[in-house]
């Protein structure tokens, strides 16, 4: 991180023909991001929008640079920094979203496009949101793409207790005031086509799931069925479900290939991203075959548990031998016993 930090630094003195070049103390874009679009470019830029304690080049070095080279016309902005220009995304939500606004007005003026879409990770994915229902966002936005985003706030312990940052405690905690306010009414507000990229491993936001979002505005279901949430615009996408093999977690999330991929199909198609083909054998499947692969887990978890009986039982057996052997070894050896040669018994 601190190498990051300081590459960033050295970056943003050198570069002079990026535009909306600001101070030079703060982080510079990263690769492929705020450079002037190109003919043959997607019409629609991508606003990418980094989390708390983050800043846009350590949060996008990843993601900037495959968008561009996917076609995409890419612009990254610092926001919410107080005191530390390099740990950005403190300052109250609201404020941050106000910079967001103004950004991209900057960003369609630039670029002479009506609409932009929108990559966030973490804050970077609930702020953006009140600008849209807040600020006047749901006619700029096409796409609205979110990886480990604290939709409805986390219940991480230190999220109140953290220094010269207003926007952790906005979200802490799971369904506090502040995120319940922001989900108030319609979550997926707007013409606008919503994903949710998550993992299961998350160790920020907590529970992993407050980072899914209902389709429906009557629905006020909040937790891990995702099937129960996505509709026609919006796709609560669980990297596990479809890549069982991924162990990304809160960080490395933003530069997780299978999540790249995610990122570009939600914003190469009409409509959020295609939600994950699980799988599971459960999927797609008849009642027989389900009952059939019902019956073969059940036999699978029955085996693995005798299998473990009898390991643990193994286990013990081999815990007793070394604690006589211990035992043995410890204690003073007895006088050598006398024998009855005759009958072959010890006297």
């Amino acid at each position: 991180m601190l190498l990051l930090t300081m590459i960033s630094f050295v970056l943003a003195l050198v570069s002079t023909s990026s535009a909306f070049a600001q101070d030079p103390s703060e982080p510079a874009p990263p690769p492929g991001a705020n450079d002037d679009c190109k003919p043959g470019q997607n019409p629609t830029p991508v606003v990418l929008v980094h989390g708390t304690f983050a800043n846009r080049f350590i949060n996008f070095i990843r993601i900037a640079p495959d968008l561009e080279s996917h076609g995409y016309c890419t612009w990254a902005l610092n926001y919410g920094c107080t005191t530390n220009r390099f740990s950005c995304g403190r300052g109250p939500i609201q404020d941050s979203a106000a910079e967001l606004r103004d950004f991209i007005e900057e960003v369609e003026a630039r670029t002479g496009a009506t609409k932009v879409s929108i990559v966030g990770h973490s804050q970077g994915g609930l702020m953006p949101r009140y600008y849209i229902k807040s600020l006047g966002g749901e006619d700029e936005v096409v796409d609205m793409v979110s990886l480990s985003a604290s939709n409805h706030g986390t219940d991480h312990p230190l999220a109140p207790f953290s220094v010269d940052c207003e926007a952790c405690r906005q979200q802490y905690p799971y369904r506090g005031p502040f995120t319940e306010r922001v989900n108030e009414g319609d979550e997926t507000a707007g013409p606008i086509d919503y994903t949710q990229i998550q993992t299961r491993f998350d160790d920020t936001v907590l529970p992993y799931y407050s980072a899914y979002l209902a389709d429906d505005p009557a629905n006020d279901y909040n937790g891990p069925r995702t099937l129960r949430l996505n509709g026609e615009r919006t796709t609560n996408y669980c990297l596990q479900d479809h890549y069982p093999a991924d162990f990304s977690e809160h960080n490395t999330i933003a530069g997780d290939p299978n999540a790249l991929t995610v990122i570009r199909d939600a914003l190469g198609r009409g409509g959020p991203a295609e939600p994950p083909r699980r799988r599971t054998p459960y999927v797609r499947a008849s009642r027989r075959s389900r009952a059939t692969a019902r019956v073969q887990i059940q036999g699978a978890q029955t085996m693995v548990s005798a299998r473990a009986r009898w390991g643990m039982a193994a286990s013990a057996r081999q815990s007793r031998a070394a604690a006589w052997r211990l035992a043995a070894s410890r204690a003073v050896a007895p006088a050598k016993p006398e024998w009855d040669t005759l009958r072959g018994m010890r006297l």
